[in-house]
């Protein structure tokens, strides 16, 4: 299986990453514990303008694909000169035993002090 991991840019690739933002939060919303968190954080919103905080050099939003299908994505972006928060690390279930979720970890954090650039 052939995995790239990807900035999106063109339109399809900005609805993919937010198709799997939106799985995610359906997954995670629906759980009682987490359900009040998530009624409270507008995700919605946050969604829909995903890309907006997470530009280069400060941030970026990674979507992986698996043979061309969306699998996972991750947003990370930097709070200070050493701190980052990592968002949005999701991949569908049915990817999980590949090493997505790996990948998109250690694609964000190879670069020393939360380096948006793309390796």
């Amino acid at each position: 299986m052939g995995t790239e991991i990807i900035i999106p840019k063109s339109k399809k690739e900005i609805a993919e990453g937010r198709e799997l933002n939106y799985e995610y939060t359906e997954q995670i919303g629906d759980q009682p514990l987490l359900r009040p968190y998530f009624e409270t954080q507008h995700f919605d919103v946050d969604i829909d303008k995903m890309l907006q905080g997470y530009e280069a050099p400060d941030g970026v939003y990674l979507v992986a694909y698996v043979d061309g299908v969306a699998a996972g994505t991750v947003a990370v972006r930097r709070l200070d000169g050493t701190t980052c928060e990592m968002k949005r690390l999701y991949v569908r279930p049915h990817f999980r035993e590949l090493a997505s979720v790996d990948d998109l970890q250690k694609r964000q954090s190879r670069k020393q002090k939360c380096s948006a650039t793309p390796e």
